[in-house]
């Protein structure tokens, strides 16, 4: 199982901890340099759907202070800058909290060490590990409860293309004689059974999924032999999709009983995921044992736009803000084999080929192979190119 996340993204906000539930949301600053609806500015925000938002991210630098990674988040940027704008949302839900996610999958560990002690008085969060090798060589987690006033536990990732058989992203529980523990109920009883009080476990919901293309097109039960799904238009990663992709594969919607989450096949495509109903599931089950509430991964990667089928805008964390804190939720599919019809096609938007706006992630090497040039040649065609760091919405020439 691959973590990107170890212990290394800390969340600090000036507040009082609150007894409800929390409902927190991943707000990521680089979803707004995707094309067309997958375009995600903070101003998509519909308010009352969280209670916390988490801004990823910045960086601490060794002298302790924070900076931005994308200049676009400070006040020079578009709007008065992401940071502005993403606060500006309280204006119009009050009691919403704002909270900067410091780290990343890269960021490392030996920074964080003292920020509880030094940051007294305000809320200081972990998001960490599902895996339990991990969780028992790596945590003395009394200690870690001391300091920290709530865990973002990223129960996701558990199966994905780096694995060539299909397997499902975020299951509720593992399958009769799994052993692997892979599945959210182990993960979150595993914190629990090494001393982190319940009510500090926030379980996290992917909103995505992780597929595969299938070698024999005709095996499509969990566990098929495949390669990873080619990269979908918005996220633009090799077996990796948004709900808001799945949802417009136009396939078929098959229920995992014993996982409690769904999948989609078309054609060759097979995608695990979550919906509302495997959502429902996952709020139920944290409600009856004691969990402190859900966070999702991320904003961006729900059906924001309302594309899929129903048309409702944000259903995944609609329905979570139903099961944890009130409000409506749209309909869902019946646990049964549904076929889904795909929206009409919208003409494609022109692209410039002979461009490329940089994302989070990316580097100067990275961008060079994907367009089949050398790093040399890159850095030819874009004289003055710094590649460290290599600043995310940065158009390069091809």
């Amino acid at each position: 199982m691959t973590q990107k996340l170890l212990f290394v993204v800390f969340l600090i906000v000036f507040c009082q901890v609150s007894s409800e539930y929390i409902r927190g949301c991943y707000f990521t600053n680089w979803a707004r340099y995707r094309p067309g609806i997958g375009k995600y500015e903070p101003e998509d925000y519909v308010p009352g759907l969280c209670t916390h938002i988490f801004f990823a991210f910045a960086k601490v630098k060794e002298d302790f202070t924070v900076d931005a990674f994308d200049p676009e988040d400070l006040p020079s940027g578009a709007q008065g800058g992401n940071y502005a704008r993403v606060n500006a949302l309280k204006e119009k839900q009050p009691g919403l909290k704002v909270i900067i996610s410091i780290g990343g999958w890269s960021a490392g560990t030996a920074i964080f060490k003292d920020l509880k002690d030094a940051l007294k008085g305000k809320l200081v969060t972990i998001a960490t590990t599902a895996a339990s090798e991990k969780i028992d060589s790596s945590f003395n987690v009394p200690e870690v409860a001391k300091n920290i006033d709530f865990m973002n536990v990223m129960t996701y990732d558990f199966h994905g293309a780096w694995e060539s058989k299909t397997g499902q992203n975020s299951p509720l529980y593992v399958p009769q004689g799994d052993t692997s523990k892979f599945s959210v109920s182990d993960a979150m009883n595993h914190w629990a059974e090494k001393g982190m009080p319940k009510e500090k476990l926030i379980v996290g919901i992917a909103l995505y999924g992780r597929g595969w293309a299938l070698d024999d097109p005709s095996n499509t039960g969990i566990g098929s032999p495949g390669k990873a799904a080619p990269k979908r238009e918005f996220t633009r990663e090799d077996g990796i999709a948004s709900y808001y992709e799945i949802c417009q594969l136009g396939g078929t919607r098959k229920w995992d009983d014993v996982q409690k989450v769904p999948y989609m096949v078309k054609d060759n495509l097979w995608f695990g995921y979550d919906d509302s109903d495997s959502v429902k599931e996952k709020i139920n089950w944290l409600k009856q044992n004691g969990f402190g509430g859900a966070f999702v991964w991320t904003l961006d990667f729900d059906d924001f736009k309302g594309v899929c089928p129903g048309g409702t805008k944000f259903p995944l964390l609609n329905t979570i803000k139903n099961e944890l804190g009130g409000g409506s939720s749209p309909p869902s599919n019946p646990n049964t084999d549904t076929p889904v019809t795909p929206p009409t096609p919208k003409p494609d938007t022109p692209t410039n080929n002979n461009e490329y706006t940089v994302k989070a992630g990316d580097s100067c090497w990275s961008i060079a192979t994907e367009h089949g040039l050398t790093l040399e040649q890159l850095k030819a065609k874009n004289p003055g190119l710094n590649c460290d760091p290599l600043w995310v919405g940065v158009k390069l020439n091809l």
